[in-house]
């Protein structure tokens, strides 16, 4: 009975565990849901804040926007003459919203925007109209066609 050679057994290779697939998967499912439905969300309750805040502010006047369509937005008048403006749609793709002071001594830009959401710090004068166009970025020097007037102050 001589000494038997054990048998050498093969080792079955180990599978790495893809722990780090499923956390990147998970990764994946949340940045979906922040920037799909948590950060528009958020955006939307501080542009709401922000509304109540300047209407609650002594001497501020509220406004609706309107166009030959229809509401297009919310204005506030401070009792300073400058302005908070929430629209209900952004500018289109490669534009920006300016607006535009009207008075008797012509025609004046406020500013320029990208959101729909804005503050215009530039106090209106006594007696102007107010104007909203949307321009390419940067604004133009002058409404590039005969603005529609959206109040008269």
């Amino acid at each position: 009975m001589g000494v038997q050679p054990e048998r050498a057994q093969l080792a079955t290779p180990r599978r790495p565990s893809p722990w780090w697939l499923g956390l990147v998967l998970l990764t994946a499912v949340l940045a979906g849901l922040w920037f799909g439905f948590v950060q528009p969300r958020l955006q939307e309750d501080l542009i709401a804040q922000q509304l109540r805040e300047y209407r609650l502010q002594p001497g501020a006047v509220t406004f609706t926007l309107t166009s030959p369509e229809g509401v297009i937005g919310t204005l506030v008048k401070l009792a300073n003459n400058q302005l908070f403006v929430v629209l209900n749609e952004p500018p289109e793709a490669n534009r920006v919203y300016q607006v535009w002071e009207l008075s008797e001594g012509g025609v004046r830009s406020l500013g320029t925007f990208d959101q729909r959401a804005f503050f215009v710090s530039e106090p209106l004068a006594p007696m102007s109209r107010l104007s909203l166009t949307q321009e390419p970025p940067g604004g133009s020097e002058e409404p590039a066609d005969e603005p529609p007037v959206l109040l008269q102050f």
